[in-house]
């Protein structure tokens, strides 16, 4: 039995309202019955945190409580994608997993993986010509981090597709077919 997203959507903004119903009701219980001269020390400080978390509540169902929808683009079969890993200081036991893992991510054709190195050094690109993996090493002055790195790997990689993967987190195979949406992978 399906139930209709709209039904869903209106089940759960009732819920909401109760939710906000019931906690503003316990707030202004709190407020006006429960405080004491004799405690305020340590009631006050409750009742102002409860206060908050009600805030903060309030906020969440303001953002979360009209639901957009979105159409999701279908993947293109023999769109280029390329798996970009910037990298700075990493070591080897941490960049080569992740190297592997990109490796293994699928798509059609398979991506090319880069190792953009913001250090410039030799052990790295041994590895990439080892894992037979595209090396880019940003000239000196590297400036502004991560971002420099991978604007500047941008200029140099025709791709219609970047996954960007930190170089201390290793992509599982499904990566792409996780953040592109309804996809047809051979």
């Amino acid at each position: 039995m399906d139930v209709p997203l709209e039904a869903v959507h209106r089940r759960n903004q009732l819920l909401a309202s109760t939710a906000l119903l019931a906690g503003t009701t316990y707030l202004a219980w709190r407020w006006l019955f429960t405080l004491s001269i004799d405690t305020l020390w340590l009631g006050l400080p409750l009742i102002v945190a409860e206060t908050w978390a009600l805030i903060a509540l309030t906020s969440f169902v303001f953002e979360a409580w009209r639901r957009t929808a979105r159409s999701v683009r279908p993947y293109r079969p023999g769109s280029r994608t390329a798996v970009l890993i910037p990298t700075y200081n990493e070591p080897i036991e941490v960049l080569r997993p992740t190297v592997l893992g990109a490796l293994s991510v699928r798509a059609d054709p398979s991506p090319e993986v880069w190792v953009l190195d913001d250090g410039g050094r030799d052990w790295v690109a041994a590895m990439c010509e080892e894992l037979h993996v595209r090396y880019l090493a940003r000239p000196v002055p590297r400036m502004h981090a991560k971002a420099g790195n991978l604007n500047h790997a941008i200029g140099e990689i025709e791709a219609e597709l970047l996954l960007i993967v930190d170089a201390d987190h290793v992509p599982l195979p499904h990566a792409l077919e996780q953040t592109i949406g309804s996809c047809s992978w051979n």
